[in-house]
């Protein structure tokens, strides 16, 4: 497949550590504070917008290898297409679509409370389905092979 697949698939493969911890640490971080009735700040803001762009950035690597192994062939071993699209693309897109409800209600929020329940319901939404992905793959920890 060549030494830009080999690039791709590596850095899908270790950025998921960083999308994983912020968006875990996120989550625990706004239910934490809705359940707390704590007080919306810059810092919550911040983390649910990083999240969003580090899931993003996984969700385009992936995206970027899923078109390659369509137009190119190969790919990764003992995984075929179908189970590629249907369980780990499709989750990954839906976990996508969980964390901008997350960040576009709780902006649009008029009180705290509001914001941590909006962005809590979006995150918990989108850690069920990110871990729901990974487990298609051989699960998180699950080594990278092409």
């Amino acid at each position: 497949m060549g030494t830009f697949y080999f690039f791709l698939f590596q850095a899908h493969s270790g950025w998921r550590w960083v999308a994983l911890l912020l968006l875990t640490v996120t989550t625990i971080k706004v239910v934490v504070g809705w359940a707390a009735n704590q007080n919306w700040s810059n810092l919550d803001r911040r983390l649910v917008s990083l999240t969003n762009i580090a899931v993003s950035i996984q969700v385009l690597l992936g995206i970027f290898l899923y078109v390659m192994l369509l137009t190119q062939g190969g790919g990764i071993t003992g995984k075929s297409i179908g189970s590629i699209s249907g369980g780990h693309l499709v989750p990954a897109l839906l976990s996508l679509a969980g964390i901008g409800f997350a960040l576009g209600r709780s902006r649009r929020a008029q009180n705290s409370r509001d914001k941590f329940k909006f962005a809590s319901i979006g995150l918990i939404i989108a850690d069920v389905l990110v871990f729901g992905a990974l487990t298609t793959v051989g699960g998180i920890f699950a080594m990278a092979s092409s």
